[in-house]
């Protein structure tokens, strides 16, 4: 039986949780590596899933909730589907993922799950890793390009998991309403010339530079 006290200290956690990702929302990023790239929004409807907490709310009002300082230990629990110990890991993640796009990290592809669910992309420092799968509406139809993170696994051995492993040369972001890219969130931007003329026409080489 969890403790009202370690529930109310990991609430707390989720609503500093939600601080952070809340300056990742509003933003696409784009990470670049081994000469191509992957475009990725942060949605509020994906924070509720990343912390791995059950929880009677909707994945809005989870998170506006969490934001708003409004979350509660009563509206979260914990079962075999949402074990506590693995949730308290998985806020913790979620307290980093502005630093896991500001520092080193690797880009894994193909990763194979445990429950032999295939994603994409993952985003990782080798503590953790951001599952990334298709931005899609609540019909199940994609709407563009750009991934979405779907998963978060904490030391589930992930690189030895996927099929490739590229260190990331760079990560620009812009406004998810914006034209072009023309910030520099880590990296070395030498790498944009070897990208392809799609991506190269969107970012402002003369901000950037």
């Amino acid at each position: 039986m969890i403790s009202e006290e370690k529930i109310g200290i990991l609430a707390q956690q989720i609503k500093n949780g939600a601080d952070v990702y809340s300056r990742l929302i509003g933003q696409t990023y784009l990470i670049i590596y081994n000469n191509t790239y992957v475009e990725v929004v942060f949605k509020t409807s994906n924070f509720k899933h990343l912390t791995g907490v059950g929880t009677t709310l909707s994945a809005e009002d989870f998170y506006r909730n969490a934001l708003n300082n409004r979350l509660m230990g009563s509206q979260i629990f914990f079962n075999s589907d949402h074990p506590y110990r693995l949730c308290k890991k998985k806020v913790q993640c979620v307290n980093s993922l502005e630093q896991l796009l500001k520092n080193d990290s690797i880009i894994v592809e193909d990763i194979i799950t445990a429950k032999s669910r295939c994603f994409k992309i993952g985003l990782t420092d080798l503590s953790f890793t951001v599952c990334f799968s298709e931005n899609c509406n609540v019909n199940g139809n994609i709407l563009n390009t750009a991934l979405v993170p779907h998963s978060l696994r904490v030391k589930d051995d992930a690189f030895n998991k996927s099929s490739m492993q590229h260190f990331v040369d760079c990560i620009l972001s812009m406004p998810n309403n914006g034209k072009e890219y023309a910030n520099v969130v880590y990296g070395d931007i030498n790498c944009i010339s070897n990208l392809p003329n799609e991506i190269k026409d969107r970012i402002n080489l003369q901000i950037v530079l």
